[in-house]
Formats: C-alpha cells, structure tokens, sequence
C-alpha cells in the first residue's frame, strides 16, 4: 500500500496493503519484550533462554575456526575476481596517463 501523512492532523494514514495490515491493523503486530522489566512490556520476555544450552569450548572454538576460514575464502575470492574484472574490463590508467591513449 501507498501510507500517506497529513501535515494539518499530524498523522499517518494508512492504506488496506498486508504490511500496513499487519502492523497497524486490527490484529497488529506487537513486540515482545527482551527482558520483562516493565509494566507496560508485552510477555515474560527472554530471559528464561540463559539458563538454556550453552555451547562449550570446543564447540565455540570450532565455530570461530570455521567462521574464520569461511571469511578468509571470502574475501579472497573477492579479491581475485576484483583484480580479474579490472584485468578484464578496465582501461589500464597509468598507461593512459603516460600515452595518452
């Protein structure tokens, strides 16, 4: 939908499109709190899931190694194809600056 704002009333009008219906509508969307600490906060919040199942050393170790490596191929992969598109499709500019061509 197409939400428009009037400047005179000082607010939003919402049009009949699913996001506006979702999150303004009648059954709108609200957020649950991350902690509960407030009256006015919507649920217990999240603060059961601390005591849950916590990942040891060796799991934590495996996935930063993992993490690691996957960034590692990332990037290089990126600096590879980077330098083969400017090899490929760029002009060599410091021969243009000297030829002139």
């Amino acid at each position: 939908g197409y939400p428009r704002y009037d400047i005179a009333a000082d607010e939003v009008i919402h049009s009949d499109g699913v996001v506006e219906n979702i999150l303004w509508g009648k059954n709108q969307f609200e957020r649950v709190s991350m902690s509960a600490d407030d009256a006015e906060d919507i649920g217990s919040g999240f603060t059961y899931l601390s005591d849950e199942w916590q990942p040891d050393a060796g799991v934590l170790t495996l996935s930063y190694i993992l993490c690691s490596i996957f960034a590692l191929l990332a990037l290089g992969a990126t600096v590879f194809f980077s330098i083969r598109f400017r090899e490929d499709h760029a002009p060599d500019f410091v021969g243009h600056l000297f030829t002139g061509h």
